[in-house]
């Protein structure tokens, strides 16, 4: 072998070492290339987990005639009788009548919503009773997508105050909360308490 290698020319030695170099050059950008198509793969295969799959968490309030009143972190979706489970149920001194006529437990939770569940008995807004048990107020008053009639069906709330809310919520890009209602020109604390149980955002 080491004979052969001695009576070999120089350019036949060039022409192995260039083989050589070749073979090794092409090996590496194989390994390379190969090492460049694992990682698109792993940036191609990460999900992106968007804010509804990881499901946002909204704030609300059940308060009146139930067994645990207070202030609930629920998931985006869920609905008020999820709710009033929450807070323990119905107590015993609910109005079983006024809730079964006038709660949807069925409808979906909006963030800084209130459930109020009225005592048998407890004094209440005659005005607001007596749209609801007329059919005028129909479930709660959405102040981000109520129409001017639907904001007029509110009691104290006329034509001048429902378009004062309805330009409040386009210049500030909607209600981010129910009491931010106030803030509207014109509703104070006597109109405010007059209508809560009757909003949502």
């Amino acid at each position: 072998m080491y004979e052969k290698l001695r009576k070999m020319s120089w350019l036949d030695a060039f022409l192995i070492m260039g083989l050589l170099c070749l073979v090794v050059g092409v090996s590496l950008e194989i390994n390379q290339s190969r090492e460049g198509k694992v990682e698109v793969f792993k940036k191609e295969v990460t999900p992106t987990i968007s804010p509804a799959a990881a499901g946002l968490n909204i704030v609300v309030e059940v308060a009146g005639a139930v067994q645990n009143p207070g202030v609930f972190e629920m998931k985006a979706g869920e609905r008020i009788f999820e709710a009033l489970a929450l807070a323990g149920g119905l107590a015993g001194e609910a109005d079983r009548e006024w809730v079964e006529k006038n709660i949807n437990k069925s409808e979906k939770l909006k963030d800084g919503q209130k459930i109020y569940i009225y005592r048998v008995g407890e004094e209440r807004n005659r005005e607001i009773d007596e749209k609801i048990n007329s059919g005028e107020v129909k479930g709660l008053v959405s102040l981000n997508q109520a129409t001017q009639s639907e904001l007029e069906s509110l009691p104290g709330v006329g034509p001048v105050m429902a378009g004062k809310i309805i330009n409040y919520r386009e210049e500030n890009g909607g209600f981010r909360n129910v009491e931010e209602v106030k803030l509207v020109a014109g509703i104070g604390d006597k109109l405010y308490e007059g209508i809560k149980d009757l909003i949502s955002l």
